[in-house]
């Protein structure tokens, strides 16, 4: 990395979710630019949450992320909104990497490429209700695709709603037989391997669950859509803090993968059909055209901006249209 950052000595290195990279990598190619290329704009990316505060503290005291940030970095992004979780104040940082922070809120996903009536009508639905279910990547959403598969095929009523059951790149052929059993279960209910368009299947659902990662509470959040979200628990337990947090803003509701039975689950459904959440404040969404303007800003030594804790009203309601274009060029380091 060192060499690639004496070669190139770009004009910003933005460097994704872990300060000191992998084991330590990126530490020296920081430090090098730090020192030798002072030119160039050294930036962090961090998620909304990455992790249980206290293991995120201690790992970062190991790691030295504490001194990269007061010393190396020269922005530090966070894509969320700190009314929904404040990084500043849950991970410790001091008030000079504070004064770099800038909260842009969260990644808004771009809109579905088909009408909800277009999606519904490929499926075929049986009912006027659509509840899709995904975990994201697929790779852990065994217990939640069983959990909704036993939910449907013991139900004591007739069936009011038509379920998607949406697998991801990520799923064991183990798992993915099991998902197409549950094609099976009967006619209200569908099954996908893979969604390469899953933004118009979310966007046509009455309601969602799902899991809590961060990719996917962005496709919620940016399509508003009445959500249910089992998050994982172990081994990190970013996404229950994650929905923990948006479920107290009224955002989604939850549901703790310890109380995770068909029973339960399809209560948890039934009652989001029914009773959808309703959010007691709007959450920042425009992190992508703020995130554009921090590096714009940074690239043409216009001074710093002000905090964006301050933006928060207009980063809420901020679109996609309204991104810059960078015309320099930029290298991303991503973990």
């Amino acid at each position: 990395m060192t060499s690639a950052a004496r070669h190139f000595r770009p004009d910003a290195l933005v460097v994704d979710h872990a300060p000191a990279g992998l084991k330590g990598e990126i530490v020296p190619a920081l430090r090098y630019l730090k020192r030798e290329s002072p030119e160039s704009r050294l930036v962090l990316g961090l998620r909304d949450v990455v992790d249980e505060a206290s293991h995120v503290r201690e790992t970062w005291r190991r790691e030295g992320a504490y001194e990269l940030f007061d010393e190396v970095y020269d922005r530090i992004l966070v894509y969320g909104d700190p009314t929904v979780y404040d990084v500043v104040a849950e991970y410790g940082l001091s008030a000079g990497a504070a004064a770099k922070v800038r909260y842009v809120g969260y990644l808004r996903r771009p809109a579905s490429r088909r009408s909800p009536e277009q999606v519904r009508a490929e499926l075929g639905l049986r009912t006027d209700r659509l509840v899709v279910v995904t975990a994201g990547g697929g790779g852990d959403g065994r217990d939640l695709f069983r959990a909704m598969g036993e939910a449907l095929r013991h139900r004591t009523r007739p069936a009011d709603f038509d379920c998607l059951l949406v697998g991801g790149p990520l799923m064991s052929e183990a798992d993915r037989a099991t998902l197409q059993e549950l094609a099976g279960v009967g006619a209200h209910v569908h099954v996908l391997d893979f969604a390469k368009d899953m933004a118009s299947y979310l966007a046509a659902a009455d309601g969602v669950i799902s899991m809590g990662g961060y990719n996917t509470v962005c496709e919620l959040l940016s399509l508003e859509r009445p959500s249910l979200i089992v998050p994982r628990v172990r081994p990190r337990k970013e996404q229950l803090i994650r929905a923990e947090a948006l479920a107290a803003r009224g955002l989604v509701r939850m549901l703790h993968p310890d109380d995770l039975s068909p029973s339960r689950l399809l209560a948890a459904v039934t009652d989001l059909l029914d009773h959808p959440p309703v959010a007691n404040a709007a959450v920042a969404m425009g992190g992508v055209p703020a995130v554009a303007a921090e590096l714009t800003t940074l690239l043409s030594d216009e001074g710093p901006s002000s905090n964006s804790t301050d933006q928060l009203p207009a980063l809420r309601s901020a679109s996609r249209a309204d991104a810059h274009r960078l015309a320099t060029p930029v290298w991303r380091f991503s973990q």
